[in-house]
């Protein structure tokens, strides 16, 4: 299904502002007046993009209707005072892991920025950060003490905690999100174990700060990319972090030499080639010459996937949940039967709510049948949708995922 004009509209203003291309927007006698600026508007918000397109929207003054111009600077002047929050107690956490010599890097945020043609448009949230995994303790303890942040919660994350301050706030990782099961998971751990040796340091907004190397920045943000996309649902701010990373290190050798191999390794290429692939259709990135295009189609496809999902599923709730039957966050493809993702849905809460009973195994079958009931309780309630009104979506998305070979070995 071809995409509208109002989408066009955006994606040409995201283009402009994040990877300095010019792409045409109008398909046959369509004029610029048609478009209705109030969706292009509301549409950049609900994907976490409206700072990008709000600085590319001068040239239509005059056919954007003033309330909606209005809006939309509006909103981009608080979008940037949180900018400038983030940075800023970002700042401060960094100079004091400087400070106790803790090696840490910053995921996404800042790190992703770095790689846009103008850096301040991209849109801030917490300040996630990467340590090292026998110091964690020791380190969310100095932090709470010395920096005064408190624990959001006691729940037991599998490679992060979350600590709060007033409106600051930041998630302290142990390993990197998105890591596959098996022995893939176990060759990328392995492939990544000097992560927070090979950095470079990089100067944003006033804060210099250790940022991950080019290759493991790409694993980085690909897998966080991969991580929402089979659940919650993947947003054009996530697609576009992937698109900035490929356009400015396109004629870079580590692609050749480190980053295509590592790909091929784990069956992540298909994905990797068609995400990258939508954004030099769509917004007319530059793409490295080692990775293959995927067709159009398939592009076509996946870009009217990403505009229904929205930031995180934010625009579809139905969407959204339906993310509990397609995959357990990727880590396991998504080809895996819908029974078979519920269980390991039902054995990650389980063991996220109580982490206790990873010693109590005797007890995990009598842990699934209560969260199960407490599940369809809520159905009842009418807090929860039903699983069988989320299957038809489930069902749909996987048969769009399968294209992309999720870790499917494919020789």
């Amino acid at each position: 299904m071809m995409l509208d004009l109002e989408s066009r509209v955006l994606l040409s203003l995201i283009a402009k502002t994040s990877f300095g291309k010019d792409i045409p927007f109008l398909h046959g006698d369509e004029k610029i007046e048609d478009a209705n600026w109030e969706k292009v508007y509301t549409e950049s918000v609900q994907q976490t993009v409206a700072l990008f397109a709000a600085s590319a929207i001068s040239p239509y003054k005059n056919v954007i209707p003033d309330e909606v111009f209005g809006k939309w600077l509006a909103f981009s002047g608080r979008t940037f005072t949180t900018n400038m929050f983030v940075a800023n107690y970002q700042n401060e956490l960094v100079k004091y892991l400087d400070k106790n010599e803790y090696k840490y890097i910053i995921l996404k945020g800042l790190s992703s920025a770095y790689y846009y043609e103008n850096p301040d448009m991209r849109m801030l949230g917490d300040v996630d950060f990467l340590i090292e995994g026998h110091k964690k303790d020791e380190i969310s303890q100095n932090i709470q003490n010395d920096l005064k942040y408190s624990l959001h919660n006691d729940l037991d994350h599998i490679c992060h905690v979350t600590m709060l301050r007033g409106r600051a706030a930041i998630e302290m990782h142990f390993e990197i999100p998105g890591i596959p099961y098996g022995d893939k998971g176990e060759y990328v751990r392995n492939f990544i174990k000097n992560i927070l040796e090979d950095t470079q340091k990089v100067t944003l907004d006033g804060c210099e700060f250790t940022a991950p190397s080019h290759l493991y920045h790409g694993i980085i943000i690909l897998l966080h990319m991969l991580h929402h996309m089979s659940a919650e649902g993947l947003g054009l701010r996530h697609l576009c972090d992937w698109g900035a990373f490929v356009n400015k290190t396109a004629n870079m050798d580590f692609w050749e030499t480190d980053f295509v191999p590592f790909l091929k390794k784990i069956n992540l290429l298909t994905y990797a080639s068609a995400m990258a692939s939508i954004c030099k259709k769509y917004m007319g990135i530059d793409m490295p010459n080692c990775m293959p295009v995927a067709d159009d189609s398939l592009c076509e496809d996946m870009m009217n996937e990403i505009l229904q999902s929205g930031n995180f599923g934010n625009k579809d709730e139905q969407y959204q949940k339906s993310g509990l039957l397609v995959s357990e966050h990727g880590k396991g493809g998504t080809n895996k039967s819908i029974f078979s993702v519920l269980l390991g849905q039902l054995d990650s809460a389980v063991k996220l709510h109580w982490p206790w009973l990873k010693k109590w195994k005797i007890l995990l079958p009598f842990a699934y049948v209560y969260f199960a009931l407490r599940y369809y309780c809520r159905v009842l309630m009418g807090k929860r949708p039903s699983l069988t009104s989320l299957m038809p979506e489930a069902n749909r998305r996987k048969e769009l995922y399968k294209k992309l070979e999720i870790y499917e070995d494919t020789e």
